[in-house]
């Protein structure tokens, strides 16, 4: 079998095979250049869709914000002096005073809840839980125990203090070898984990010989137990 060159067996011309071969690389180039152009373009669109959506958001909120003024304007063209809104803002950001009475001296163990009312920002709610947690406690024995309250923020508390004593300073004793974990959960010094650990330790180890004995705990810190020691007791 006898073999023809290539060009012979298509019968392709010179002119014929340089034409192929220049479409051949045409093809080619835009292949390599076809992406580069379709980015260029894509990305000329979408700055200009951005630009022209930021230009309408720019108009919108610059309505929105003109609506705005001339609603406050009017607003405050139709708001009626002294009104009760107006009067009650003005009683709001007056500064704390000491009492309706500032010589009257309250025993924050004994007091009640009318008497804790007389004082000026104590009402009914904030009353009954200074007493609610002074029966938790077990007495006060330190009047900055006071600001442990909630409700009792820290500017009140300092207009206030001046009028507070503690003539009485008896308090009800917590005996940490007999109490019941509710008792020992409900009071605000200990928490749920140390009240399972001091009934556990009694149980499993044995009975407090000393208050010191519950430094063993590892949920009481240094701070717990020096406002929980005046209530301690093992007797």
């Amino acid at each position: 079998m006898k073999w023809y060159p290539f060009w012979k067996v298509w019968y392709f011309e010179r002119k014929q095979r340089f034409a192929i071969a220049f479409i051949v690389l045409f093809c080619l180039l835009l292949l390599f250049i076809k992406a580069p152009v379709l980015n260029y373009f894509s990305k000329k669109t979408a700055e200009k869709y951005i630009a022209v959506s930021n230009q309408k958001w720019i108009e919108l909120k610059s309505q929105i914000d003109s609506a705005k003024a001339i609603a406050k304007t009017e607003e405050i063209k139709n708001k009626k002096p002294n009104t009760y809104s107006n009067r009650k803002e003005k009683e709001y950001n007056q500064p704390l005073r000491f009492s309706k009475d500032e010589n009257l001296i309250l025993d924050i163990n004994t007091s009640n809840v009318n008497d804790f009312k007389k004082l000026k920002g104590i009402g009914d709610v904030l009353s009954s839980r200074i007493i609610s947690y002074r029966d938790k406690l077990g007495g006060f024995y330190s009047v900055n125990q006071i600001s442990e309250v909630y409700g009792v923020s820290d500017s009140l508390f300092l207009a206030l203090k001046k009028q507070f004593n503690l003539k009485s300073k008896k308090l009800k004793h917590l005996n940490i070898n007999q109490a019941e974990f509710e008792e020992l959960s409900t009071h605000p010094y200990i928490s749920i984990t140390l009240a399972k650990q001091i009934i556990g330790y009694r149980n499993k180890v044995k009975a407090f010989e000393s208050v010191e004995e519950i430094k063993k705990m590892y949920a009481m810190t240094d701070t717990i137990y020096n406002k929980l020691l005046p209530y301690l007791t093992i007797d």
